[in-house]
């Protein structure tokens, strides 16, 4: 009975240690998202989940298209190898992607490849991957995956919305959920340095509550706010005309909100939760024509390599779903606490492939905890209570005065300082390097040890000489003592004898 408990357990753990090496390979392997940037017939294509290591890549994309689809690179550099080569596929286009890079691929295991340009505007299931991405290393060492999933978020309403099917044969079932493809490796690596105080922000939802979450979701089944929705609302105070909306979790903006926003010169308030939004168009801007929507909501991140080249200064790291510019002068009001009042906190743009930290404002915390900061571009930031840029100039014109150059600071092409970010490792990486860690740690532990058992022992032998020290000195002693008391004995009897003589 024992042989046969034994054997069972031998088998159990064999299967969960199997099971185990399948999940995190599985969780290893990237994945392609396409997700409309609400301009007409405009879908970025991003990969997710990218070792750091990764220098070039090869996948597909099959488009629902029988015509040649424009690609535009995100990635303008010339030194890169960008080749998207399309072949007809049952009537469909089929875009294979080459990139390489000197430089590994992404900064953060997330890197947009391009936006590609339709001439109709698809759904979910007008896309599908074969499955097929290959990989390299900075050494041109290869790494295939067959089993690479596609995710979509197309239509801002949701009613398009799939996380697709795995796409192993080439086929997208579509099917249709209204989750977000998740942004696991914008959120995943979240280790922090001690010290750190990232902090969260709430966004309103669909019943008018306020949910807090650092990995916030702006997905849901609410239908674009438009034009004639809010348009009673304007209000004229002093000449000056206002407009006050508060978006519902997943809800998205209708362009020609801003549209008329800008032409009737209207400030809007977008209030999001804990932070809100204020496109004033009284002072002009314009929206492109082949916009139709935008998504302004945050989604909250948490990235090792933010938070380390903050130098865990960092109070918060978030991304805008809206990427580009900014169609009229913005402003983002976020509430960081009371006991950051009067205190100065800094602004800087995350620029992922060139891997940088780009100061672009600071201001001062008002009393009530909240801060404003002017921003032109919606992409990626990070907010800190360090101005890492200044100390960052100075190390820079040191270093040029020694003719040395700094790891942590660059000039970008416009000559201003930037803080470089260390690329985030994933999962496998990060247990690797605590693996090595740990490894460093027991070892000095050891050598501690050994040094305090040397040090015990070297403590002991000097005891036990001590104490042999000790016994031969009483020995000696009593030996004195006695020879002592022998010579005063004779001294005695020898005089004793003399007396009697006399």
């Amino acid at each position: 009975m024992n042989l046969r408990k034994f054997l069972v357990a031998g088998f159990t753990a064999v299967m969960m240690a199997g099971f185990g090496a399948l999940a995190s390979s599985a969780a290893s392997v990237p994945n392609i998202q396409v997700r409309s940037n609400g301009a007409e017939n405009e879908y970025e294509v991003t990969l997710q989940n990218v070792s750091s290591e990764t220098y070039g890549v090869q996948f597909d994309l099959t488009v629902d298209s029988d015509k040649d689809v424009t690609v535009n690179w995100a990635d303008g550099d010339s030194g890169n190898v960008q080749k998207a080569v399309q072949t007809d596929s049952n009537g469909k286009t089929q875009i294979t992607f080459y990139v390489s890079k000197l430089r590994p691929l992404s900064n953060s295991s997330n890197v947009q490849v391009a936006t590609i340009v339709t001439d109709r505007e698809l759904n979910s299931s007008s896309f599908a991957t074969s499955g097929y991405m290959k990989t390299v290393n900075q050494n041109q060492k290869s790494t295939v995956y067959q089993d690479v999933m596609l995710d979509t978020k197309l239509t801002p309403d949701g009613s398009n919305n799939g996380s697709g099917s795995d796409n192993s044969s080439g086929n997208n079932s579509g099917s249709n959920s209204n989750n977000k493809p998740s942004d696991t490796n914008q959120s995943q690596n979240t280790s922090r340095p001690s010290g750190s105080q990232q902090i969260t922000v709430s966004q309103t939802n669909t019943t008018g509550k306020q949910e807090t979450d650092k990995n916030q979701t702006t997905e849901g089944t609410q239908k674009t706010l438009e034009w004639k929705d809010i348009s009673s609302q304007v209000k004229t105070v002093s000449g000056k005309k206002t407009l006050a909306i508060t978006i519902e979790q997943g809800q998205q903006l209708d362009a020609d909100i801003l549209r008329n926003a800008i032409e009737q010169k209207i400030s809007v308030t977008l209030q999001y939760g804990n932070y809100q939004w204020t496109f004033d168009g009284a002072n002009g801007g314009s929206v492109p024509d082949k916009q139709k929507f935008y998504d302004f909501s945050l989604e909250m991140l948490s990235q090792h390599n933010l938070t380390a080249a903050a130098e865990g200064s960092d109070l918060l790291q978030f991304a805008v779903q809206y990427q580009g510019q900014m169609p009229c002068p913005a402003s983002l009001t976020i509430t960081v606490g009371a006991d950051y009042a009067g205190q100065t906190l800094y602004l800087a743009y995350y620029d992922e492939l060139a891997a940088t930290l780009q100061k672009t404002a600071e201001a001062v915390v008002n009393q009530d905890g909240t801060v404003v900061f002017p921003i032109e571009n919606a992409a990626k930031y990070i907010v800190t209570s360090k101005d890492l840029w200044t100390a960052a100039a100075k190390t820079e014109e040191m270093s040029v005065q020694t003719s040395e150059q700094s790891q942590s600071t660059a000039l970008d092409l416009s000559g201003n300082v930037v803080v470089t970010v260390p690329p985030m490792m994933t999962e496998e990486e990060l247990e690797t390097q605590e693996a090595a860690q740990e490894t460093t740690e027991n070892e000095e532990i050891s050598a501690t040890d050994a040094s305090e058992t040397l040090e015990q022992d070297a403590q002991s032998d000097s005891e036990t000489q001590s104490q042999e020290d000790s016994k031969a000195v009483v020995v000696i002693a009593s030996i004195a003592v006695v020879i002592l008391f022998g010579a005063v004995i004779a001294f005695l009897f020898v005089r004793v004898a003399n007396k009697r003589r006399s």
